[in-house]
């Protein structure tokens, strides 16, 4: 299956309930990446990096215009719900991807008369969830020390040497 087979061909952004239809340009959702350490002992031939956890899962969105209600949310904990359509030659797939987090920055840029003014909203994720066509790929809860990447989960046996 070509790249081309999985476009985005719409979507919309929840914000703490609030429909932002018409009003999000686009939606960038928390990079996934490992923290690693890098670690070489006597007899190694080389180093290899060993899992420290991940980084901060960061998120944000962009809207066309200035919500009163999202400016609001600064500093306060939301859920925010990216929902999109992937169109595979007619065939539609829908993706969602779920956040609770902390709305850290709106960034209103520079405001033009006569021209659209972007608003950007910075989030940093404590609960991450991502289903494309109702299957879970990945749903990670930093806070109570869960990360399910394809059904399997990663952190299990640790949860369970801490008596989690």
């Amino acid at each position: 299956m070509a790249a081309a087979d999985r476009i985005f061909k719409n979507m919309t952004v929840f914000h703490d309930g609030l429909a932002l239809l018409g009003e999000c340009i686009d939606f960038t959702p928390p990079i996934l990446a490992i923290q690693t350490e890098e670690f070489r002992a006597g007899g190694m031939d080389a180093a290899i990096e060993l899992d420290m956890g991940m980084e901060t899962l960061k998120a944000s969105y962009t809207m066309a215009g200035v919500n009163p209600e999202v400016l609001k949310s600064l500093g306060k904990r939301v859920n925010v719900v990216f929902k999109g359509a992937l169109d595979s030659r007619g065939e539609v797939t829908p993706y969602e991807c779920k956040v609770t987090a902390r709305v850290t920055g709106i960034d209103k840029g520079t405001i033009t008369v006569g021209s659209v003014s972007p608003l950007t909203v910075s989030l940093t994720c404590e609960y991450y969830k991502e289903s494309v066509g109702g299957s879970v790929i990945a749903e990670i809860d930093v806070v109570n020390s869960l990360r399910i990447i394809n059904g399997v989960d990663q952190l299990a046996t640790m949860r369970a040497a801490m008596g989690l």
